[in-house]
C-alpha cells in the first residue's frame, strides 16, 4: 500500500499509484479514518515506515504547536465543508535535528451528496526558496542601506565643498576685495585640491551607480574629433607642469559615435589624466582616434579605436589582469606616490561595455602603457533614438561663459551660511539682486512678496524641504514659468528626476561654478523672454 492511493467515486473505492515528483502525499480516508503516506513524505519527515502509523496525527510529527494549530484549523475547514483547499507554510524540525520549511497544500473530495470522504495533501520542501528569498531581502535591504548611504556621504561632503569652491572662486575674481599675488597662489592650491576632492567622491558615486545598475546612458550624436581636442585642452595645462608633450594623431575625417558624450568624455579624461600622472617629467603622452574595420566572414564591422599611449612607469604583467577591478592600483608600492581612489580603470571598464566595446592594454614595466578602447559604429545613427537630457548638467561642464548680463532678482533657498554667502557675493558681483531663504516656508514667502525672476532652491532644508517648496510655488500661476534651478548635494539622478518632477527647470549637483551657474540663470531667462514674446 506504499505507493497506492485509495478514493471515493461513483462505483466506490478505486485505487491509484503514488507519483510522488519529489513531492510528499497523503491521503485520509474519513470513512475509515485511516491515512496513506507516500514514501516521499516519509523522507521529507526523516521517518522510517515502521516509524509511522495510520492516523492523521502523524501529520504532526516534528510540527511546532503554533503551526499544528493553524494546521488542524484549516484542515478542520475541509473536513466541515467550509473551504474545498489551503496552503499553508510551516517548519519541520526533522529526528536528525535538521529544520525544514515546507509547503502543504491540501484538498477536499466529496461525494455526489457534498459530504467530505476524502482528502488529499502534498508537501513540497521549499527550504532553498525560503533562503534564497530571506538572502533577496537581505541583499535588498543591504543595497537601500548602501544607497541611502552614499547619497547621505554625497550631501555631507559636496555640501563643504561648495562653501569652499564657492568662496574660493569669489576671492579670485575679488567679489570680496583684491588678492595678492601669494594669495592668489595659494587660493589655486586650494581650488586644485578641493577638485581633486571632488573627483574622487564624484568616482565613488559613478562606481555605485554602475554596481547598482543605475547608470544610464544618455545617448547622441558625438564629434569625436571635437571631443578629443576638448579633451586634449583640457588635460595641456597638467602636461605642461611636467613638461610632457602631448602627440596627438587623429583621423581627420572621424564620424560621429552614437554614445552618451558626458560619459565619455569622462572616459577619455581619466585616461589621458592618469597618463599624465604615471609619466615622469620630459616624457610624452599620445592620444590616437581612429576608424578600424574588422574583417570576417559575414561582414566588415567598423569600430572607433581610440588609444592612450604614455612614456611613464609601466606595470606588471602580473598586475594587468586585475587592474580593471575596482579599488585596486596598479601596485600598492606607489599608492603613496600616486593620488586615486582605484576606482577610474573599473569606471572606465563599465562604461566602455555599456556603450558594447571593449577595453585592453598593453605594458612594460619602466617603459609606459597603452589604453586602447573600440566601439562599435553603427550604420546608421537613426536607428537609435537619442536620449540626451535638456534639464541635467554637469556643475563643471564647459558652458559657454556669457559677457552680456540681464540683472535679475534672484531667490536663493539655502540654509548652509557659508555656501548662501559664496553665492550671494558672487551673483551680486556680477549685477544681480539677491534675496534669502533659509527653508522652503520662507523661500515661499519672499517668493510671494518680492516676485522674484529666478529661484535657486536648495532641496535639503529643514522646516520644508526644496521638493514640497517647488511644488507649492509652481501651483501659484505667476509663477508657473518663472525659472526654477533646483540645487542639491545629493548628486545621485534619482534626485535630480525627483526635482524636475517636482517642477524645477534644471537640476545642478553641488558643488558647481559660480560663473557657469550664472550662464545657465541668463540662459533661462532669456528663452522666459522669447516664449514670453512670442
Amino acid at each position: 500500500m506504499d505507493n497506492v492511493v485509495k478514493s471515493h467515486s461513483k462505483e466506490g473505492l478505486i485505487s491509484f499509484p503514488f507519483v510522488d515528483f519529489g513531492l510528499g502525499f497523503w491521503v485520509w480516508n474519513l470513512d475509515r479514518k485511516n491515512v496513506t503516506y507516500s514514501t516521499a513524505w516519509m523522507e521529507l519527515r526523516g521517518l522510517a515506515k515502521d516509524e509511522i502509523g495510520d492516523s492523521i496525527s502523524e501529520t504532526f510529527i516534528g510540527v511546532s504547536v503554533e503551526s499544528r494549530a493553524a494546521l488542524e484549523a484549516c484542515r478542520q475547514q475541509l473536513v466541515d465543508g467550509l473551504t474545498r483547499c489551503f496552503s499553508l507554510e510551516f517548519q519541520i524540525h526533522k529526528p536528525d535535528g535538521t529544520v525544514v520549511c515546507v509547503e502543504e497544500r491540501a484538498i477536499a473530495e466529496w461525494d455526489d451528496n457534498g459530504n467530505v470522504v476524502c482528502i488529499v495533501g502534498c508537501e513540497m520542501d521549499i527550504t532553498d526558496r525560503r533562503e534564497a528569498e530571506i538572502a533577496n531581502d537581505v541583499l535588498a535591504k543591504a543595497t537601500t542601506t548602501k544607497d541611502q548611504f552614499l547619497a547621505n556621504m554625497s550631501h555631507e561632503l559636496r555640501t563643504p565643498l561648495s562653501a569652499i569652491l564657492a568662496l574660493t572662486e569669489g576671492l579670485q575674481k575679488g567679489v570680496f576685495g583684491e588678492t595678492n599675488q601669494q594669495q592668489a597662489d595659494s587660493l589655486r592650491v586650494v581650488e586644485q585640491n578641493s577638485l581633486h576632492l571632488l573627483e574622487l567622491i564624484n568616482e565613488i558615486l559613478d562606481w555605485a551607480k554602475i554596481d547598482s545598475g543605475q547608470l544610464h546612458l544618455r545617448k547622441s550624436p558625438v564629434n569625436v574629433f571635437d571631443l578629443c581636442r576638448t579633451c586634449l585642452e583640457a588635460i595641456a595645462e597638467q602636461a605642461a607642469e611636467k613638461s610632457i608633450e602631448i602627440i596627438q594623431n587623429l583621423q581627420p575625417d572621424l564620424p560621429a559615435f552614437f554614445g552618451d558624450q558626458d560619459r565619455l568624455k569622462q572616459v577619455l579624461l581619466f585616461l589621458l589624466t592618469n597618463a599624465i600622472k604615471f609619466t615622469n617629467q620630459n616624457g610624452a603622452v599620445t592620444l590616437v582616434a581612429k576608424i578600424l574595420q574588422q574583417q570576417s566572414e559575414d561582414s566588415g564591422a567598423k569600430f572607433l579605436q581610440i588609444s592612450v599611449r604614455d612614456t611613464g612607469i609601466g606595470i606588471a604583467s602580473d598586475q594587468i589582469e586585475d587592474l580593471f577591478e575596482p579599488f585596486v592600483q596598479a601596485d600598492c608600492s606607489f599608492s603613496c606616490n600616486y593620488e586615486g581612489a582605484g576606482l577610474g580603470l573599473a569606471m572606465v571598464k563599465q562604461v566602455v561595455e555599456l556603450h558594447s566595446g571593449t577595453v585592453t592594454v598593453e605594458s612594460e614595466l619602466g617603459k609606459g602603457s597603452c589604453f586602447t578602447i573600440s566601439l562599435p559604429l553603427r550604420k546608421n545613427l537613426l536607428d537609435e533614438p537619442a536620449s540626451t537630457s535638456d534639464w541635467f548638467f554637469d556643475p563643471l561642464d564647459d558652458v559657454e561663459n556669457r559677457d552680456e548680463i540681464d540683472p535679475a532678482v534672484i531667490l536663493l533657498a539655502e540654509d548652509n551660511p557659508s555656501v548662501a554667502k559664496g553665492l550671494i557675493k558672487y551673483l551680486e558681483a556680477a549685477g544681480h539682486t539677491l534675496l534669502h531663504a533659509v527653508n522652503g516656508e520662507q523661500a515661499i514667502e519672499v517668493a510671494c512678496d518680492k516676485k522674484p525672476d529666478v529661484i535657486l532652491m536648495d532641496i535639503h532644508m529643514p522646516i520644508m524641504d526644496g521638493l514640497e517648496a517647488i511644488r507649492r510655488i509652481r501651483e501659484i500661476s505667476e509663477f508657473a514659468n518663472k525659472p526654477i534651478i533646483a540645487l542639491s548635494g545629493f548628486a545621485m539622478e534619482k534626485y535630480s528626476y525627483a526635482c524636475i518632477e517636482a517642477g524645477a527647470n534644471l537640476f545642478v549637483s553641488k558643488p558647481c561654478r559660480i560663473q557657469k551657474l550664472i550662464a545657465h540663470i541668463q540662459i533661462l531667462i532669456s528663452e522666459r523672454a522669447d516664449k514670453e514674446r512670442k
